[in-house]
């Protein structure tokens, strides 16, 4: 079997070493690039002072503030709430402190915690494409700034389209709902993969589980990369 890694670049190499140290053979899909907004990302900025706490559900956003000062993040005396491992280590890199992490992988327990346990005003650094949960939860008392966008490319390319087989199972990780989309629509387009039956196993919150998908092949479902990971080590 074959596993193909859908994510932006720098995240499928990490996901590839974990694979290597499985056992596993696996190729790096590039659906899409992430576009940082500059300018956003100067008025989330400058809106810091005025607020009580700060969402981040994305490394991306958080990569996003790299290049500003960190002093400003390191005096933020309010709430930083994050969801997953690798955006709570973000967050703290680039200077925050009195940082909150969702148990679960997704932004549903996140909103839920929030709207239970905090009161204030409160700004979101998003992504252009993301879930509603946040939003229609804390919507009175939030500000939006979308500081990226995972862009779609418009095709693969030959390299990455010529490690599909056709003689063995192909398995295709997907970190998220979009990534699937995204994915599903450049294989389809392409001559060489177009007519392939593959594996899809798809990080997805429970809400989304049920989600229209695009094609009959199987699908398996993860609550986060680590149930990912962990249903790996023993396929």
């Amino acid at each position: 079997m074959i596993f193909h890694i859908a994510r932006p670049y720098a995240q499928a190499l990490e996901t590839q070493t974990i694979l290597t140290e499985i056992g596993l053979k696996s190729y790096i899909l590039s659906p899409a690039e992430v576009i940082y907004d500059v300018a956003q990302s100067g008025l989330f900025v400058d809106k810091i002072k005025s607020s009580d706490g700060l969402i981040f559900t994305s490394i991306h956003a958080l990569k996003a503030l790299e290049n500003f000062s960190k002093n400003q993040f390191e005096n933020f005396q309010g709430k930083i709430f994050v969801v997953g491992d690798k955006t709570y280590d973000a967050a703290k890199a680039i200077g925050f402190h009195n940082i909150f992490k969702a148990d679960a992988d997704n932004s549903t327990a996140l909103s839920a915690y929030i709207s239970e346990k905090f009161s204030g005003r409160l700004i979101y650094g998003a992504g252009k494409f993301r879930k509603p949960h946040i939003e229609e939860k804390l919507g009175q008392n939030l500000d939006v700034f979308e500081l990226y966008e995972a862009r779609a490319r418009d095709a693969f390319d030959a390299n990455e389209l010529s490690h599909f087989s056709h003689s063995q199972e192909n398995h295709i990780l997907c970190f998220s709902q979009r990534m699937y989309e995204i994915t599903f629509d450049l294989l389809k387009t392409s001559a060489e993969t177009r007519h392939l039956s593959v594996i899809w196993h798809i990080i997805s919150s429970d809400d989304t589980k049920n989600a229209s998908l695009k094609n009959s092949d199987e699908h398996f479902f993860y609550a986060s990369p680590h149930d990912l990971y962990h249903k790996l080590r023993h396929i």
